[in-house]
């Protein structure tokens, strides 16, 4: 777009010109004027641009967030992070401990990993998986006593229910 004073900084390239105001006869004044409207052009665009850099800022957090909790949306998911929250395993280990068929862990930790929620080691022939963040294993716990809060208030209007006439 084009603006009323020429200047080259591409930063303000989204400029709107002016508006137009009746000329002055002083034209020194003018000029001036014309100077400190663009100014204050300047500043709003500035601001609007710090605002909206907030505003992308947390639309990025949030789509993380919205990520990481896909990568979570799983119970089989939930349960190989309690157990990669314990100790590192393989997947031999997990398959052991989770009672399921390779495949399906492997598919699991593929979610997790491509989510960089745990990562894995190669040990030999091997692959060793550990949780890329120790606050996963305080996220967990924190789910827990969440749902222990649900339950306890599900068990406390159970009692209501039960005690009505």
């Amino acid at each position: 777009m084009k603006t009323n004073d020429n200047r080259s900084n591409q930063s303000f390239s989204n400029r709107k010109p002016a508006k137009r105001i009746p000329m002055i006869l002083n034209h020194k004044f003018n000029r001036y004027f014309y100077s400190f409207q663009n100014i204050c052009y300047d500043i709003h665009i500035f601001k609007s641009s710090k605002i909206k850099g907030a505003y992308a800022v947390n639309q990025n957090i949030q789509q993380f967030k919205a990520d990481f909790f896909k990568a979570l949306a799983h119970p089989m998911r939930i349960r190989i992070l309690e157990v990669l929250s314990e100790e590192d395993k393989n997947v031999n280990e997990l398959q052991t401990i989770l009672g399921s068929e390779g495949s399906a862990v492997s598919q699991q930790l593929a979610v997790l990993r491509n989510k960089n929620v745990v990562y894995g080691l190669k040990d030999g022939t091997s692959v060793i998986y550990s949780l890329r963040d120790p606050l996963i294993k305080d996220l967990l716990v924190v789910t827990k006593k969440i749902f222990d809060n649900h339950l306890v208030d599900a068990i406390s209007l159970l009692e209501v229910i039960r005690n009505e006439p």
